[in-house]
C-alpha cells in the first residue's frame, strides 16, 4: 500500500497536462464515471435518475441554506462572501451546480478525450470547483471546532451544517458517488484561495469587522498564533485527507487505454505507421539449390 501511495504521489506531481487524465500502467480516467457518476452506457438507467436526484437536492439545500444566511445578516453580498465558512459554501453551491450538468448532460460534456488531450470545459472547472471547495470546507470545519473553546460560538443546526454537513455532502459526492482523481497540484486554487482569505481577514479586522477565525481586532497574539497553524498544519492536511479519499478511499474509475479502439492510430509515430502500410507481405522459405524470379511463379 505505501509503494502505491508513493508511485501514485509522484505520478500525480509530474503527469501534465494539468487535466491529463491519465493514470499508471497505461490506464485513464473514465470520465462520465469520474464526473457524471455514471458510464456513458448507464445514460437512461435508474442510477443516473438517482444521482440526479441527489445532486439536485443537495443544491437546492445549499441555495436554500446561503439564502436564509443572506435573510439573517445585515451584512452586504461582498462582505458576506469575505469570510472563510461563507466562501466554502459559495464554492460548494457552484461545484453541485456544475456535478448536475455533467449528470444532465453526460453525452456532451463528459465524453473520454482522445490521446493526451484535456476534457471537457464544464469538466476541467467541476475538476477545480472540487479541489478549491472540498479542502476549504474541511479547512473551515476544523478550524470551528478546534476553536469553539475559545470563542464560546453558538451551536445551532445553521452552524453544524456550515461547519460538517456541507464538508460530508461535497466528499461524498465526489469521493464515492463519483471518483474525482485529485492531483496535488490541483490544490494550489485552495491555497491562494486560503492566502487571500487571511489578508482579507486582516483589513477586516482593521476596519473593526473582524472573521471569527482570524480577528485581529480583537487579540492580534492570538490570531496570528491560529493563523500559523491553519496555514502550516490544517491546510497540509485537509489536502492529504482528500487526496487519500481519492487514491484508496473510494478509488479512482479506471478504464484501459487498448479499449480507446478508434483513437490507436493517434498513438503510433508517423513513420510507424507509414511502414505497417507500406511494407510487402513475408515470402515463404526458398528450398536450397532453388531461386525464385520475382516475376515468374513456380
Amino acid at each position: 500500500m505505501i509503494d502505491k501511495l508513493k508511485n501514485q504521489f509522484f505520478w500525480d506531481l509530474r503527469v501534465s497536462p494539468l487535466f491529463s487524465m491519465e493514470e499508471p500502467h497505461g490506464e485513464r480516467n473514465d470520465v462520465s464515471a469520474s464526473f457524471a457518476a455514471i458510464k456513458a452506457s448507464e445514460a437512461t438507467s435508474l442510477k443516473r435518475k438517482m444521482v440526479f436526484g441527489y445532486r439536485a437536492l443537495v443544491l437546492l439545500g445549499l441555495i436554500t441554506i446561503m439564502t436564509m444566511d443572506l435573510m439573517n445578516r445585515p451584512l452586504t453580498v461582498w462582505v458576506y462572501f469575505g469570510y472563510l465558512t461563507n466562501m466554502s459554501l459559495i464554492f460548494s453551491v457552484v461545484y453541485f451546480l456544475l456535478s448536475l450538468l455533467c449528470t444532465t448532460f453526460t453525452a456532451k460534456f463528459c465524453s473520454q478525450p482522445r490521446g493526451s488531450s484535456s476534457p471537457h470545459l464544464v469538466v476541467q472547472l467541476t475538476w477545480i470547483l472540487y479541489s478549491l471547495a472540498a479542502p476549504l470546507q474541511l479547512q473551515q470545519t476544523v478550524l470551528y471546532w478546534v476553536m469553539l473553546p475559545v470563542y464560546q460560538w453558538y451551536i445551532d443546526f445553521m452552524a453544524v451544517f456550515k461547519h460538517g454537513i456541507i464538508a460530508f455532502l461535497i466528499i461524498f459526492d465526489a469521493a464515492i458517488i463519483g471518483r474525482i482523481p485529485i492531483r496535488f497540484k490541483h490544490f494550489v486554487p485552495f491555497l491562494v484561495a486560503f492566502l487571500l482569505y487571511t489578508i482579507w481577514s486582516i483589513a477586516l479586522s482593521l476596519k473593526g469587522k473582524g472573521d471569527g477565525y482570524f480577528d485581529w481586532s480583537e487579540n492580534s497574539q492570538q490570531s496570528t498564533r491560529f493563523a500559523f497553524i491553519a496555514v502550516l498544519l490544517f491546510a497540509p492536511l485537509v489536502c492529504i485527507i482528500v487526496w487519500l479519499l481519492s487514491v484508496i478511499g473510494g478509488g479512482r474509475r479506471l478504464v484501459s487505454a487498448a479499449k480507446f479502439l478508434p483513437y490507436a492510430q493517434s498513438y503510433l509515430r508517423s513513420d510507424i505507421a507509414e511502414t505497417m502500410v507500406t511494407a510487402p507481405p513475408p515470402q515463404p522459405p526458398v528450398a536450397d539449390g532453388q531461386h525464385r524470379h520475382p516475376n515468374v511463379e513456380f
